[in-house]
């Protein structure tokens, strides 16, 4: 089962989520793209729950790897978010 999801972002934040797309090897769509990033964020917010609490994960606030890395090429759950039709 999969849910529709809707949000607004902000030109900064919509920008960002631009950026990260362009530096993966292949451009996830911004569904794609959210439902990666939420999924990074969620499981990142798993380890340092398990870690417990530390100085870094306190204080900075939880981005994606710049490094190339991504799990976008894993199957996603057909999940529609509407877009504005501006996908780049």
């Amino acid at each position: 089962m999969s849910q529709a999801i809707q949000g607004r972002f902000t030109d900064s934040d919509a920008e960002e989520i631009d950026n990260w797309r362009r530096a993966q090897r292949s451009i996830p769509s911004r569904a794609d793209a959210l439902r990666t990033l939420a999924r990074l964020g969620l499981e990142h917010e798993k380890r340092a729950a398990k870690r417990g609490p530390k100085k870094a994960d306190t204080d900075a606030v939880c981005a994606p790897h710049q490094d190339g890395t991504t799990i976008g090429n894993q199957p996603s759950p057909d999940v529609s978010l509407k877009s504005d039709g501006n996908e780049r």
